[in-house]
């Protein structure tokens, strides 16, 4: 793919801690990368976008320092500043790596989580050719791990192998209901399997988190009715009480992830060949219990290269399974109960499915067309057309309008 091949493999080197280093010492080397856009929305308050041009969400800079201790052993640390976050420096990744041979390399300390086939270079949005990967699929909140990994490297019969396995936890958060929600992750572990054969790769990995809790789901207000999800559990179990009926309390701990168990999978391809690019990733999140259900992702995109240009188009879908945390209630027959206890019943059922709905997109469609431009080397322009579909919540389609300059250093 000319010129775009090159762009890749510059990001990749960034990534690695190889690109063009500014060596301060024999054994001391500094990197980076940075992306300066803007981006607008049809709507306020769109996917993080509002009516009025802002340029804060396309805003990250990147520094990555390496240096090594002996012929084996390194240390790497990369800072990133985010526009979304206020450029508030994060300590994205900090671990030592240890080269047990020529093809596998053991690290410690917090890395990358290899949830997809971009993890490597997320933020690096040079070395790809969208402003950002697909958010419908690239949505998982903690991207990077606390822990021990191997990688190694082989080939055979002309397939180049990358086997990474890790272990790990991590602390994170995300945002429900305009509730900030912390993650806790505890005993992860992961294998993701890479085979390249010339213009073809083929990525497959699956992820297991044994305890996963959500602290602050709770304080997430539902309506002027119910108030927040900590007042609907509590009516949930007086209601149990009552009506002597555990029902009703295992509705209330379905509103809850206390040490949960989740699954991860994800399968890539991606086809580089001339002057084409296909890729095309699928992802599969589960919860053995609570209110997440099962999210389905996907993605395929298309770009064809015209000299220093690309254009490319992508389309997403996001087709989840909402969870069946409502069917442990029993709604009870007016006829029986009376038409004031029949309909609190029937009103828990109506909020509790109700939340189980807005914590999945169950029918989201986003296509997206755009540029890249490599007007100079190790730097590219990019300009985007996301249109959003989803038909379960009409505020929350619309187009959005972005552009971006990303650099790599």
């Amino acid at each position: 793919m000319g010129k775009l091949n090159g762009a890749y493999a510059l990001a990749s080197s960034v990534c690695l801690g190889l690109c063009a280093p500014l060596a301060l010492a024999s054994d001391l080397q500094w990197n980076g990368f940075m992306s300066a856009g803007g981006g607008m929305a049809s709507e306020d308050g769109l996917a993080g976008y509002d009516e009025d041009l802002s340029f804060n969400n396309e805003t990250i800079l990147g520094l990555q320092l390496k240096g090594s201790i002996s012929d084996k052993l390194s240390a790497t640390g990369q800072l990133v500043a985010r526009g979304t976050e206020d450029m508030k420096a994060e300590m994205a990744w900090a671990y030592l790596s240890y080269a047990a041979t020529d093809n596998t390399t053991l690290r410690l300390g917090r890395f990358r989580t290899p949830f997809y086939l971009y993890s490597d270079f997320l933020e690096v949005g040079y070395a790809y050719h969208w402003i950002s990967p697909p958010s419908d699929v690239y949505s998982l909140p903690a991207d990077s791990i606390d822990g021990i990994d191997i990688v190694n490297n082989s080939s055979f019969a002309g397939i180049d192998l990358t086997t990474q396995f890790y272990v790990g936890s991590i602390n994170s958060g995300f945002t429900q209901g305009g509730e900030e929600i912390d993650t806790r992750i505890r005993d992860q572990a992961g294998l993701a399997l890479t085979f390249n054969w010339e213009w073809l790769t083929l990525r497959l990995s699956h992820h297991e988190a044994q305890k996963v809790s959500f602290n602050g789901l709770e304080n997430v207000y539902v309506d002027p009715a119910i108030g927040t999800i900590g007042d609907l559990q509590d009516a949930l179990n007086a209601m149990s009480a009552g009506l002597n009926d555990p029902g009703y309390t295992q509705a209330a701990n379905n509103l809850s992830v206390q040490d949960e168990r989740f699954t991860f999978d994800e399968m890539g391809v991606k086809v580089e060949w001339n002057n084409l690019l296909v890729v095309a990733e699928m992802t599969q999140l589960k919860a053995d219990s609570g209110p997440l259900g099962q999210q389905n992702r996907a993605y395929v995109s298309v770009g064809y290269t015209f000299g220093p240009v690309m254009l490319h188009v992508t389309q997403s879908q996001a087709n989840d399974d909402a969870a069946d945390i409502a069917d442990t209630i029993t709604v009870l027959d007016p006829a029986i109960y009376g038409p004031t206890l029949a309909a609190q019943t029937a009103g828990m059922a109506m909020a509790v499915d109700g939340l189980a709905q807005n914590f999945v997109a169950t029918d989201r469609t986003t296509n997206t067309v755009g540029m890249r431009w490599d007007f100079t080397p190790g730097a590219a322009f990019k300009l985007e057309v996301s249109d959003i579909d989803d038909a379960t919540d009409a505020d929350a389609s619309g187009q959005i309008y972005r552009f971006v300059v990303d650099t790599v250093f």
